[in-house]
């Protein structure tokens, strides 16, 4: 059986630390925080290379989300 490279359109590229930074419009100080306590799902490759999946993050983002009042009322 012959296997198939996945489409370049398909595979979500990672991000770096500035990266996913500028994307969330939080300090890369921050960036390295949120990456140390969990809050960012990251991928080590070294002691000092951090990488990120856009989609892990804002996924892990909207775990955090809180509701508005406006929200909390209606539900």
């Amino acid at each position: 059986m012959r296997k198939t490279v996945p489409d370049a359109a398909k595979i979500e590229p990672y991000l770096n630390i500035r990266q996913i930074a500028e994307h969330f419009c939080i300090a890369e100080k921050t960036a390295y925080r949120w990456s140390e306590d969990g809050t960012l799902p990251h991928y080590k490759l070294n002691a000092r290379v951090l990488r990120f999946k856009l989609s892990e993050c804002e996924a892990a983002m909207q775990k955090r989300r809180v509701m508005s009042v406006s929200e909390a009322r209606a539900a």
